[in-house]
């Protein structure tokens, strides 16, 4: 995902497990998250619920990222936009335009 996203003026932070994932949502106060459901110590989902719960971060757009193929499950708990992997590059940047994230140009290489 890294990659898709290092031609643009975007600046990424990353999460090595589901409590980092939140430390950095409520710290850095991203402008949009991009999620896997699979993540040690606490799953996307309850990262998720805990973006969407919390006031300081229910408005950052949360767009998941991952092999389990639980959409409306995504949705009903707030996600922006859910894709599969393998994600393409083009789904992934035309999720996060949509959702709030303009330094993402269109046609970036």
């Amino acid at each position: 995902m890294t990659a898709y996203l290092s031609a643009s003026p975007v600046r990424v932070l990353h999460a090595r497990d589901g409590v980092e994932a939140l430390a950095l949502a409520r710290t850095a106060s991203p402008a949009a998250v991009v999620l896997d459901i699979r993540l040690p110590r606490m799953d996307g989902w309850e990262v998720l619920t805990r973006i969407k719960a919390d006031p300081a971060t229910s408005s950052i757009p949360v767009v998941v990222a991952s092999i389990i193929d639980e959409r409306p499950r995504g949705m009903q708990l707030g996600a922006s936009a859910y894709l599969l992997k393998p994600v393409r590059r083009d789904d992934l940047l035309d999720a996060l335009r949509m959702h709030g994230l303009d330094a993402v140009p269109e046609g970036a290489p």
